[in-house]
């Protein structure tokens, strides 16, 4: 059973990865950092669609013993708590959001696909805060898909609140 949870969380990786491109394609940079004025607070679509890469990259692939390949302020622009920035020059481009998703994806799958259900079940070090959440690395894998789906409805909300089509293809 393990492994189907691990295989069905690689292809949402995977798949996340897949829309991300398409989710930038018709976006001015006004467009990519619009807050809902009603709000005054919130995120905006390169914050979420940074904040996803990172927590692939950092909470998952970190935390189960890989390095990671972000650049040091990706953590600063996207970990949890950080503030969305209303200027679009501050973040990576489009293109190298998309280019690093795709490659920490595909870096990610590949990998959880070679755990063996064992150490599926390696408790989450006592010193990562994760392990007040998840006791086990699978806990953690599995809630990465509610994790992408939670940002990614995000995204689709805020395209469609500004005329554009919610769909992520």
């Amino acid at each position: 059973m393990s492994q189907i949870i691990v295989q069905h969380e690689a292809q949402n990786i995977r798949g996340f990865c897949g829309m991300l491109p398409a989710t930038f394609n018709d976006l001015t940079p006004a467009q990519l950092v619009y807050l809902p004025q009603a709000t005054g607070t919130g995120s905006h679509i390169l914050w979420n669609a940074g904040h996803i890469i990172w927590s692939i990259s950092e909470d998952v692939v970190v935390t189960i013993g890989l390095p990671s390949i972000l650049p040091s302020h990706y953590t600063d622009l996207f970990a949890p708590g950080t503030q969305p920035l209303a200027n679009p020059e501050a973040y990576p481009s489009a293109t190298e959001l998309s280019e690093m998703a795709v490659s920490t994806a595909e870096r990610v799958a590949a990998f959880l696909l070679t755990l063996e259900d064992e150490s599926l079940t390696t408790p989450i070090p006592e010193e990562n805060p994760l392990s007040a959440i998840y006791p086990n690395w699978l806990e953690l894998i599995a809630s990465t898909g509610f994790h992408i789906g939670y940002h990614i409805g995000q995204i689709g909300l805020l395209r469609k609140l500004q005329g554009l089509s919610p769909a992520l293809r």
